[in-house]
């Protein structure tokens, strides 16, 4: 592969001592410089010119000046930069019908001769013919005009396909390039960087010029490698015949970093099941009864839970895929940005409602029943519902409600604020907080009439997860799933950073300017949410069982000091499923459909315990008692407004 060369952007640099500047940079390692050049036609700013850079060439005759020409008329130029003391020049494709006539006169003022191609140009626009008659290809990262614009990550795999194309070629990034970002160039096979404020602006810049050559060199290494393995058939053995002795060693920091992404993804979807699945428990109907036989006050606290049976479970899916379907053609044929502010402006509305509620329940869950019973005295208080009328039936579709007292205004003027603060950044740790107020709030509200109704519902997402991730992409040519997944900014997933490692080693090295891109794996609520109802459903199976044995009037939905076999088992089938989940997205490097997993190791988990305990016809027949009160509060309703 070609040599790394770095060549610092001169537009960046104080441009009233250009001569100092230029010679700081190449004091502090710097290979080439990056003058850019605008004609105010093909971008709308005017700057340099052949003056300027005949300027630096007399004070500094040994310097390399990359003259990257932002102008409509390319021909037009070239004499006047050679004549300046332009070492190379790079002209537009965009900018010219006939690149190779460009080329050809180029050289021949004794120049070398190098061609841009914008973000929105595609790879294959340079030919092969055109490859071979220039020295460098030049794959700009920002839209040319401004510096200090956002790097776009998108041409990355551009600069990989002429890599793939032309090994031995120089290939350029320019714009948004930085200790941040050199990773996912060099890992695309750029050997040519130039960076701007990244250098200029940094306090040491030698220091972060070393950075981005020992991050090419790095990645260069890896790639020779890589070929030299595939070159000699054998990926684990030494042209020698023994057994390469350091690749436990190139593997551990790999094997590292998916460790910790793993354990901080297990961490923050299991506690959040966790707790979901004990703010779903409700007063057993034993203890209700115990309490009005002795005259006690019964809790009738209302929760707004939401039953699930049977029918609701076959529903899912279908209601799920159209959801989805309107997600991914929306943000295919409409503007990405409205999409997400009406998705902000949405959820930031819903976490005012949702998480006041969710922050009340674990407060009393941690401090005590009675904690917040000063600051609860109603405000307002507001019911909608949503129901099927058949000629012999209604049927709740859908109920909810919200109520207002201090306690919740207090924590809602508290949540605004944070929501405030997450719309501003977006920063991904308040993304995950909010997430997962929101996947506790469903397990709390979403609750199984039953184990078979359990089994059919993740029967069902299972086949939904697995169709929408592989199955999509045979008519819409990617996976739906993952095309929404990664496009939604907003806090429907829980999201961890991959290279944390990399980022801890940048930052205690270089500071915190050298602070790396995020590279993000992510878990969508809905795979907390479906295994967490059903984790939830063992949990209340395993509160029914042990008030049913011993009920007592102190047993209500705040105690929890009761056997838990199955809440366990299934907490630990749930782990495992997302433990196998992660390790095969890492190994296939590849979004997984997480219900694959989780689906059936949720599902088998409880049913062999409840085989093992000889349990298996209570759990199969066993109705959710809080369930059964809805249902009876549902049929009430009818029958009245039958009779009226």
């Amino acid at each position: 592969m070609p040599v790394v060369k770095i060549a610092p952007s001169v537009l960046a640099s104080d441009l009233g001592n250009l001569n100092y500047e230029c010679q700081r940079m190449m004091d502090c390692g710097a290979d080439w410089l990056h003058m850019d050049i605008m004609d105010g036609h093909f971008v709308p700013n005017i700057v340099m010119g052949a003056p300027v850079i005949q300027s630096v060439a007399k004070a500094l005759p040994n310097i390399f000046m990359d003259c990257h020409m932002m102008v409509s008329e390319p021909l037009k130029w070239i004499k006047d930069i050679a004549a300046a003391g332009g070492k190379s020049y790079t002209f537009h494709l965009e900018a010219t019908d006939d690149p190779l006539e460009v080329v050809r006169q180029i050289k021949a003022v004794g120049m070398h001769a190098s061609v841009a191609i914008n973000p929105g140009t595609p790879a294959t626009e340079i030919s092969d013919e055109l490859a071979h008659a220039v020295d460098m290809i030049l794959v700009m990262t920002v839209w040319p005009g401004a510096g200090g614009q956002k790097f776009i990550a998108e041409c990355m795999p551009k600069v990989a396909e002429l890599r793939a194309r032309f090994a031995d070629l120089d290939i350029e990034v320019d714009g948004g390039v930085g200790p941040k970002t050199i990773a996912a160039c060099a890992d695309a096979g750029a050997n040519v960087i130039v960076a701007g404020t990244a250098v200029f602006n940094d306090a040491q810049p030698s220091s972060v010029i070393e950075y981005l050559r020992t991050q090419c060199e790095q990645a260069q290494a890896r790639i020779r490698e890589e070929r030299e393995r595939i070159l000699r058939g054998r990926p684990d053995v030494e042209a020698s015949g023994r057994p390469e002795p350091c690749r436990s060693r190139r593997m551990w920091p790999q094997v590292r970093a998916m460790s910790l992404m793993v354990a901080l993804l297990l961490v923050a979807a299991t506690s959040t099941v966790y707790t979901g699945s004990f703010a779903s428990l409700s007063t057993p109907e034993s203890t209700k009864k115990l309490r009005k036989e002795q005259g006690l006050p019964v809790d009738d606290e209302k929760d707004g839970t939401q039953g699930l049976n049977s029918s609701d479970a076959w529903l899912l899916p279908v209601f799920g895929s159209i959801v989805l379907v309107s997600l991914y053609l929306a943000f295919k044929y409409l503007d990405r940005e409205t999409i997400l502010l009406l998705v902000q402006v949405y959820f930031g509305l819903a976490s005012v409602l949702v998480i006041p509620p969710v922050l009340l329940r674990l407060s009393r869950m941690a401090l005590g029943e009675n904690i917040l019973t000063r600051w609860e005295k109603q405000a307002l208080q507001c019911e909608w519902s949503a129901e099927w009328t058949c000629p012999k039936s209604k049927r709740s579709l859908a109920k909810m409600g919200f109520r207002l007292d201090r306690a919740s205004m207090v924590l809602g003027a508290a949540v605004l604020g944070l929501v405030g603060v997450y719309v501003v950044t977006r920063h991904w740790m308040l993304s995950n907080v909010i997430a997962a107020f929101f996947a506790i709030q469903g397990i709390m509200l979403l609750q199984l009439d039953s184990f078979a109704t359990g089994f059919i519902l993740l029967g069902g997402l299972f086949l939904y997860d697995i169709f929408w991730v592989f199955g999509s992409s045979q008519f819409a040519g990617e996976s739906v799933m993952v095309k929404v997944a990664t496009n939604f900014d907003g806090p429907i997933k829980l999201v961890v950073p991959r290279n944390l490692c990399d980022a801890f080693v940048a930052v205690r090295e270089h500071g915190w300017s050298a602070l790396p891109a995020w590279k993000f794996s992510l878990l969508g609520l809905g795979d907390i949410v479906v295994p967490g109802v059903f984790v939830a459903l063992a949990l209340q199976f395993d509160q029914y069982m042990a008030s049913t044995r011993h009920p007592a009037v102190s047993f209500d939905r705040y105690y929890y000091k009761f056997a838990k076999p199955y809440f366990r088992t299934c907490v630990l089938g749930y782990v495992a499923g997302l433990v196998m989940t992660m390790v095969v997205m890492h190994v296939f490097q590849a979004g997984q459909p997480a219900l694959l997993y989780l689906s059936p190791s949720c599902s088998l988990s409880v049913v062999i315990l409840a085989w093992w305990r000889g349990e298996l016809q209570t759990l199969w027949h066993w109705v959710n008692p809080a369930t059964k009160e809805e249902a009876k509060s549902t049929k009430q309703v009818a029958a009245a407004d039958k009779k009226a």
